[in-house]
């Protein structure tokens, strides 16, 4: 198996403009198990190549600040193959949003916006933990619910579910994507967070059907912290909360033994692996 993620060059700038060039090789990672029989370049790795290019400009602005965050993200092409995307960041002059742009050979595959944040000195808990402990002790596998398999199953065991949530419980592994020594990018989340809703929607129509759900956008996705930790349990809420035509928009919580972590409102649509993508609302 490859430990090959991506690469990403050096950025570089004119003005409050920031580019670079992300590669994601034959033998990425994120081809494995995302999905079996169907690779598709996940939405989560051009996030982290995003967050990562910001994460290098923000000091060359003089910005103590870390990616907190995304909101208003549009996926707008599916990726099967190996590809080197060019990113783009425009910052705004006294504006904590920083518009962003993914493209492949002058095509837009993702858009949307960063939120800046700045370090907190402590813990900011939201919500206590207790709030995220099952009913029961019983747990199911992850992966009977769930098309993702290898490298990309995030969430290891279902804890309690029916038809409004989903609770899920994972340790995030050195495997994971986007994970150095300080832990695993927050970006992460919403890879987790889909995984969840995909576990959510599976409780409803049953296990996994040879279906995957693709997204198609993040309406915002905020974290506290930079980094999750590796090692440390996770717990995961996921809520289906509108249904608007083929789409459903889940919310989803995360957190950890010390406290609130991340919310995640993401879009999919369920879709068959032999599905024609071309004809999705992916561009709408």
């Amino acid at each position: 198996m490859s430990n090959v993620w991506h690469t990403i060059t050096e950025p570089t700038r004119a003005g409050n403009l920031f580019s670079a060039t992300a590669t994601f090789p034959v033998n990425t990672r994120y081809f494995d198990g995302h999905f079996h029989g169907r690779p598709i370049l996940p939405g989560v790795a051009q996030l982290c190549a995003i967050h990562e290019l910001l994460g290098a400009a923000l000091p060359l602005l003089g910005s103590t600040g870390f990616c907190a965050g995304f909101r208003r993200v549009r996926f707008r092409k599916l990726i099967e193959t190996a590809c080197s995307l060019q990113l783009s960041l425009t910052f705004q002059e006294g504006s904590d949003d920083v518009a962003f742009v993914v493209t492949l050979a002058d095509e837009v595959c993702c858009e949307g916006v960063c939120l800046v944040g700045t370090p907190e000195p402590g813990l900011t808990a939201r919500d206590s933990y207790a709030r995220f402990e099952p009913a029961s002790a019983v747990a199911i596998p992850a992966g009977g619910l769930v098309p993702h398999r290898d490298s990309m199953l995030l969430i290891d065991e279902v804890l309690e579910a029916d038809e409004e949530h989903c609770l899920v419980g994972s340790i995030p592994r050195e495997s994971w994507p986007a994970t150095a020594a300080h832990g695993t990018l927050s970006s992460v989340c919403v890879e987790v967070g889909a995984q969840a809703a995909a576990a959510l929607a599976a409780s409803i129509a049953g296990p996994y059907d040879k279906t995957i759900g693709v997204l198609a956008g993040i309406r915002k996705a905020t974290w506290n912290r930079p980094f999750i930790a590796t090692g440390r349990p996770i717990r995961i809420i996921a809520r289906k909360t509108q249904s608007i035509g083929s789409y459903g928009v889940f919310t989803t919580e995360l957190a950890t033994d010390d406290g609130f972590h991340a919310e995640v409102v993401l879009q999919a649509f369920r879709a068959t692996l032999d599905f024609d993508f071309s004809e999705t609302p992916l561009s709408a």
